[in-house]
């Protein structure tokens, strides 16, 4: 694939080398030129290695220990040796051509694309294009989840000795996600996302007039997500982003009386409908085998105030996309109290104000492992742990707005490629904890009245197809 000159860059020696140390440079030279003629890329790194450490650094030297990471697939070391070189030698179309194919498969598509913008025509011609497209890559998922409630709320004793007030639970929903990546130029990509989540949720409701518990209450939400990303030389990407929900919840019509105690636990709804927004700015940048990441996320989601902060690391130990381990933390912090209406109105609520005036920190940790099985399989298994209630993730990409929240879940997908231009199909599942509590009409009761604990197991799939 690459093609170097070879008797132009290993013949004779560099005279970048001072001459007090021209004897140790001379035997680095030599025996490193031998190593790559060898292809002892192990051995070859070692004696690099040890020759840096001796302050002996030159362009050559540069080269072999940069080919030798790549011959090994180790891409993001082989990055920092060739961007060395350059500094040595700008311009070196050598250097400049393996950079960026240690860039294209350590997938840093958008600096590869930088890179091919500086390169000579003539290099141009003989490179394939990074092959951003206006419409790069189109994606489609589907999930469905299923939550263990029956048991409880079939149980009369569930609901018992309640003072007056309601409480919503989830038994299942499904979400279908769509997204669009599109590039403008070099280092600018935009991502456009719509998902639709339909719920149906058990409501037990009393006023001290009507009581009543029903399945079926029904939750429509409609979701636009935009996030412009720009990446910059230097390998600095920024990403702002915005969300917006349009959130369709049934509450009941008790116009007409409603059921009594002892009466039908049939009720009519009718519909209403509120917007919620999200807005957030993510920064990441890659050094070596390391992308480290910071992020903040502002929320109003059930008329409350949130804010999300967020730091992370993704460690590539090869090198490459083939295995890597992400760890992130998050600080979330909910102003529960702070507008005063009930935290029911997206989830069917506008049935009282809601008792707690709570504000809290929630420090929520999560954990990734991907693993690219002879590069045809992809395995991935994460875990997060933590109060997930009105928390967003992902650069406000993923929004949890449910009454009832996650407290821990493991999640485990499979990814298989579909040509070789990137485009894959995948499938996984889900399995997470949830804790759910009534809400009282009279804000002078506790916020924590019948405390619920359940599973939930989620299934999903897509595809994602770049052109």
């Amino acid at each position: 694939m690459l093609q170097l000159a070879v008797g132009v860059i290993f013949l004779g020696l560099a005279i970048m080398a001072q001459p007090a140390a021209s004897q140790t440079f001379t035997e680095i030279d030599i025996k490193t030129y031998q190593l790559y003629l060898e292809q002892n890329w192990d051995e070859l790194i070692r004696e690099g290695r040890s020759a840096l450490k001796q302050d002996v650094d030159y362009y050559y030297l540069r080269m072999r220990i940069g080919i030798a990471f790549y011959e090994q697939k180790n891409y993001k070391s082989a990055q920092s040796h060739f961007k060395k070189a350059l500094e040595f030698s700008d311009g070196d179309v050598a250097a400049l051509e393996y950079l960026y194919y240690a860039y294209l498969f350590g997938g840093q598509t958008q600096q590869a694309s930088l890179l091919y913008e500086d390169m000579p025509a003539s290099l141009k011609e003989k490179l394939p294009s990074p092959g951003q497209k206006i419409v790069d890559r189109i994606s489609g998922e589907y999930l469905y989840n299923q939550t263990f409630t029956d048991d409880l709320v079939n149980d009369p004793a569930t609901f018992d000795g309640l003072p007056l007030g309601l409480q919503i639970v989830t038994r299942y929903y499904q979400n279908l996600n769509v997204s669009l990546q599109h590039f403008m130029h070099p280092g600018t990509s935009f991502i456009h996302a719509y998902t639709y989540l339909g719920k149906s949720s058990y409501y037990y409701y009393d006023d001290g007039v009507n009581r009543f518990g029903t399945e079926g209450q029904q939750i429509n939400q409609h979701q636009y997500y935009l996030s412009p990303s720009f990446t910059f030389r230097g390998g600095l990407v920024v990403s702002p982003a915005f969300h917006f929900l349009h959130v369709g919840y049934q509450v009941p019509d008790l116009s007409g009386g409603g059921p009594g105690p002892g009466g039908s636990n049939k009720i009519a709804f009718r519909e209403e409908s509120e917007s919620q927004l999200v807005g957030g700015l993510a920064l990441a940048k890659f050094q070596g085998p390391f992308n480290f990441r910071l992020g903040a996320v502002y929320s109003n989601l059930n008329r409350k105030n949130q804010l999300t902060g967020s730091a992370g690391m993704t460690w590539y130990p090869l090198g490459n996309i083939d295995l890597y381990l992400s760890a992130s933390l998050y600080a979330h912090v909910a102003d529960l109290g702070a507008t005063g209406v009930n935290e029911g109105a997206t989830d069917g609520g506008a049935a009282g104000e809601e008792a707690s005036n709570e504000r809290g920190l929630a420090i929520i940790p999560d954990l990734l492992f991907g693993w690219g099985i002879a590069s045809k399989v992809w395995i991935e298994i994460s875990g997060t742990y933590g109060d997930m209630r009105n928390f967003t993730e992902s650069n406000g990409y993923i929004v949890y707005n449910g009454l009832d929240w996650m407290k821990y879940r493991a999640l485990a997908n499979l990814a298989v490629p579909l040509t070789k231009k990137g485009s894959v199909i995948y499938a996984g599942a889900r399995f997470a904890g949830y804790e759910n509590r009534f809400i009282p009409m009279d804000q002078s009761q506790p916020s924590t009245l019948n405390n619920l604990t359940y599973n939930s197991l989620s299934i999903f799939g897509g595809i994602s197809w770049k052109f």
